[in-house]
């Protein structure tokens, strides 16, 4: 392991001590995904998984306000 695997593997150990998330960021969920999944940390990966969704639908959301914002511009 080296350098940011080394933070995510931390990271996962004091969740697995403390139950503490708020080192979760857009930045790292994917990596913890993986390292959750590799683990058998399922509880990590669900609260992983449920920011990622949400990003997607914040994602989904602002894209379509841009296609309607584009729609309006053109009328």
């Amino acid at each position: 392991m080296e350098g940011d695997d080394v933070a995510h593997f931390k990271n996962v150990i004091r969740y697995m001590y403390t139950g503490e998330t708020s080192f979760i960021t857009e930045e790292n969920v994917l990596a913890l995904i993986g390292m959750t999944n590799y683990y058998g940390v399922l509880s990590l990966k669900e609260v992983c998984g449920d920011l990622l969704c949400d990003q997607v639908h914040q994602f989904e959301s602002f894209r379509f306000d841009l296609s309607f914002q584009i729609i309006d511009f053109r009328g």
